[in-house]
């Protein structure tokens, strides 16, 4: 049998599989069965469970005879089967577990699936993240026993609604545990007419952390802060540019909590791809048990109501209405991530660039030996400005091409823009980060964005932004502003500068400025030197400043 993401034959697997039935009484280890083995031998193990027990006089077929009833439907049991073959983390040497018990059936397996609970109960199919064991994935569909890759769960629930394994609030009677912690998924079917959602909602508590960020670096002065500034009743805002780490860094501080600072869980969502607010209060909802009706909104109310629980909200900046979800909140703690500084309620905390040394580090902890050049890779980190996701993009690139970052420095440094695209996705190229975070601000800010990516990598004022652009110093002033809520500048001692090295690689290269425009920046500096060079050495001081920037 192929296991892994390559044609490499692995010789021994952990395929062991413990079926306890307390039911019937028994227990069987299927200890070292062939793969196809053990799936069949699971199907008949659960075959009695889907038997017709009944016909549902509320339910009806066409021809209006009753529909027929089993205690749990026959499609659910063979997905859920399947999916404790297909997924599981074979390099792991543990167990995996079907467990029969009189009123539901535990699915128990070694490994993880890269979405949390309330993703895989809102009833949709996914395109896969991973495949964990494609070879077999492809075997296994080839019996027609997997009909759609990424749309198990989804198949499921439509089963148990279909079956009548509902739950009294409308919720079908499935669970899921994701637990990263202890590294095991679980899946568990209610049998028909078990009415449990309390029992549901109080089996466990919702700990969806988000997945903890590889090569984690650094950061040690900001994640303390972040770690004690998280507390029950309060929000905390970590803003910055794309790709500066404000996710990678939040993951970190959840997986670092005190187990006793949020005894009642924690909730991720992310806006990124889904920026509407009545998901996330679904989510919320869901997460504890709760039927999201009448709306979702009071879903949420009811779930947190005297709860202390953690809400982190990724990518706030696309949010539609992040306030209402906020407003939920209550005695929850919340941590947000975010570009626009606006979002920032209360505590904000802006992060930074990683320090040179910090840079190299994680670089060569990702480029391995390919960054092994403390000299090349300290240039390399200079020139993508201590930026995370760059650092983190180059190394990978080092690593999967085997390149010498000597080499790859050459490339970097004649067209830098281009040499950290690696993908279509903003994880995999700061392009597209950047092209994404341009399209949050409007025409006119990034107009003026386009202009001081041709002035210097330096401070600026407002005077020359304002020349060029034809427009009004208090207009000026206003689109400037939103380019720093965005972190795309910063204030300064001169009044602005960019916030990062990319960033006016990116504005200088790829933000068209007008003829017209570029003209009159041109004649504000080549009559700026006429009228100071007239002032003798108190105006050459100044113009040697100036030169700094144009």
């Amino acid at each position: 049998m192929l296991f892994g993401p390559t044609d490499k034959l692995v010789r021994f697997a952990y395929t062991d599989v413990l079926i306890d039935n307390k039911e019937a009484g028994s227990f069987k280890p299927c200890n070292g069965y062939p793969l196809m083995r053990l799936l069949i031998e699971l199907i008949e193990t659960l075959k009695p469970l889907w038997k017709e027990v009944g016909d549902d006089p509320s339910r009806r077929d066409e021809k209006g005879r009753p529909i027929r009833f089993s205690l749990y439907p026959q499609t659910a049991l063979i997905e859920a089967a399947v999916n404790l073959v297909i997924h599981r983390d074979y390099e792991v040497n543990d167990h995996a577990h079907v467990i029969i018990d009189e009123d539901r059936i535990e699915f128990v397996n070694p490994g993880t699936s890269p979405y949390d609970e309330a993703e895989l109960l809102a009833e949709k199919v996914f395109r896969p993240k991973y495949d964990r064991n494609p070879h077999l994935i492809n075997v296994v569909a080839r019996t027609e026993l997997n009909q759609r890759q990424g749309g198990g769960i989804a198949r499921i629930i439509g089963a148990l609604r279909e079956n009548g394994n509902i739950f009294p609030n409308g919720r079908p009677a499935l669970e899921i545990v994701n637990d990263k912690e202890q590294n095991r998924f679980k899946l568990v079917i209610y049998r028909r007419g078990e009415h449990r959602s309390d029992k549901v909602s109080s089996l466990h508590v919702p700990l969806q952390r988000p997945p903890r960020v590889e090569h984690f670096t650094g950061r040690e002065k900001e994640l303390n802060q972040l770690i004690a500034d998280l507390q029950p009743g309060q929000i905390v805002t970590l803003t910055g540019p794309g790709g500066i780490g404000k996710s990678a860094l939040a993951s970190e501080a959840v997986w670092s909590l005190p187990p006793d600072r949020f005894p009642d869980g924690i909730i991720f969502h992310s806006f990124h791809n889904q920026p509407q607010a009545a998901l996330a209060l679904e989510n919320i909802a869901l997460a504890f048990g709760e039927d999201p009706k009448p709306t979702a909104k009071d879903g949420a109310q009811r779930a947190l109501a005297g709860k202390q629980a953690l809400l982190l909200l990724d990518g706030a900046e696309e949010a539609d209405n992040l306030a209402i979800v906020l407003s939920m909140a209550g005695g929850c703690g919340v941590l947000v991530t975010s570009r626009k500084r606006q979002d920032a309620t209360a505590q904000r905390q802006d992060i930074e660039p990683l320090e040179r040394d910090e840079a190299i580090e994680l670089l060569q902890a990702w480029g391995k030996e390919q960054a092994s050049d403390k000299i090349a890779a300290g240039r390399i980190s200079e020139l993508v400005g201590g930026l995370p996701l760059a650092v983190r993009l180059v190394g990978r690139y080092l690593d999967q091409t085997g390149e010498a970052a000597k080499e790859y420095l050459v490339w970097l440094e004649t067209t830098p823009i281009q040499a950290l695209a690696q993908g279509e996705h903003k994880g995999d190229s700061v392009l597209v980060l950047l092209e994404r975070s341009l399209k949050q601000v409007s025409q006119e800010a990034k107009e003026v964005l386009g202009v001081v990516g041709r002035l210097a990598l330096a401070g600026f004022g407002v005077e020359p932004i304002a020349v060029a652009l034809g427009l009004e110093e208090r207009a000026t002033r206003n689109l400037l502003g939103e380019l720093v809520s965005y972190g795309l500048l910063l204030r300064s001692e001169m009044g602005y500068e960019v916030s990062h090295v990319l960033v006016h690689t990116y504005a200088d290269k790829r933000v068209a400025v007008a003829d017209e425009v570029m003209g009159r920046l041109v004649g504000y500096y080549t009559e700026l030197a006429k009228a100071e060079s007239k002032k003798g050495p108190e105006g050459y001081r100044r113009l040697d400043t100036e030169r700094g920037i144009y």
